[in-house]
């Protein structure tokens, strides 16, 4: 929705964008419990909530002339959380350093998982795509 109001108003000078706040330290996630708590945070890759303050920059930040050609985006303010979101614990076993069964792994196998992936992934930044395109060939009767 964002997006597609965005490209309708964008010609009369307006932006349209989101914002999409995570866990934010207010009464209702101070109401949870410890346990609870402590869950929620081990999924957060900066280790805290979110603070109104941090909101509040967001918008403000939106709402400036600074943000004049932003248009037609959701700014999270949520600490990291969606970038780990496919997998609760990942975030704990990458702070100890382990795999995602929990085997620890070293720098070498680290390294050696980011060289696969490059492998299988041709288009990465790192790798960019060679050009394999030729100029055309015209092919011409031979003569005898």
């Amino acid at each position: 929705m964002t997006r597609a109001l965005a490209r309708e108003v964008a010609s009369r000078g307006i932006t349209v964008n989101c914002v999409a706040p995570g866990f934010i330290d207010t009464d209702m996630t101070r109401a949870l419990g410890e346990a609870q708590r402590a869950a929620l945070l081990a999924q957060i890759p900066v280790g805290r909530l979110g603070t109104p303050q941090d909101v509040a920059a967001a918008v403000a930040y939106l709402a400036s002339p600074a943000a004049g050609y932003v248009t037609g985006t959701v700014l999270h303010v949520n600490g990291g959380m969606l970038v780990m979101a496919d997998d609760p614990g990942k975030i704990a076993r990458r702070r100890q350093g382990r795999s995602a069964h929990g085997e620890r792994r070293t720098a070498g196998e680290k390294n050696h998982r980011r060289a696969a992936r490059r492998e299988q992934n041709p288009r990465s930044r790192t790798n960019p795509p060679s050009s394999t395109t030729s100029a055309p060939t015209r092919s011409t009767p031979s003569s005898r």
